[in-house]
């Protein structure tokens, strides 16, 4: 079950009037995250995730904007999740050479 921030969502340009297909794209992120049968790999998940948070931003009325996307919480990232955090919404990104997306190996 997705439990939207309601002070965000009528606070964005689009939110109230897309909340139900916002619900929906939250509750596919949510799907996709927690499979991993149709991925062979976390970077096929990941970019599905990205797409859906392009969608989740669109709907919610903001420019889609990469630098927005939590990519850190998504499912095998072992990036820094708190310099990430801080860095949240800037073009700085942290990368884990071990990470199986971002690092060496992915």
């Amino acid at each position: 079950m997705v439990i939207l921030n309601e002070h965000f969502l009528e606070n964005s340009p689009s939110g109230v009037k897309n909340r139900e297909v916002i619900e929906i794209l939250f509750e596919f992120k949510e799907a996709i995250a927690g499979m991993s049968s149709p991925y062979s790999n976390f970077k096929e998940m990941h970019q599905d995730l990205h797409e859906l948070d392009f969608s989740i931003q669109e709907a919610f009325g903001f420019p889609q904007n990469k630098d927005f996307h939590r990519f850190w919480e998504y499912p095998g990232c072992s990036c820094s999740y708190f310099d990430n955090l801080d860095m949240w919404g800037t073009s700085t990104h942290y990368y884990s050479e071990l990470c199986p997306v971002h690092g060496k190996g992915g």
